[in-house]
C-alpha cells in the first residue's frame, strides 16, 4: 500500500510499482481527495483521523510505504 501516491516521493515511487507486476499495487486516499489513478490501481479511501477506518484500510497489506 502507498499512502502519499500524489506528494512530493509518492508521484515518483507510484510508477515504478507500477512497472513491475508481480503485484498489486493499493493506494491509500483521504476520504475527500479527488486524486485520480491508474485503472490497474486499487485505491482504498479512508480518515486519517480516524483510527478503525486506517485499521480496516490497511487490513490484508503486506508492505505500507509512507
Amino acid at each position: 500500500m502507498l499512502v502519499g501516491a500524489t506528494g512530493n516521493l509518492g508521484k515518483h515511487i507510484l510508477p515504478a510499482l507500477l512497472a513491475d507486476k508481480s503485484f498489486e499495487v493499493t493506494v491509500l486516499s483521504r476520504t475527500n481527495s479527488s486524486a485520480t489513478f491508474p485503472a490497474n490501481v486499487k485505491v482504498v479511501k479512508a480518515d486519517y483521523s480516524n483510527q478503525a477506518e486506517l485499521v480496516k484500510a490497511l487490513q490484508g497489506q503486506e508492505v505500507v510505504i509512507s
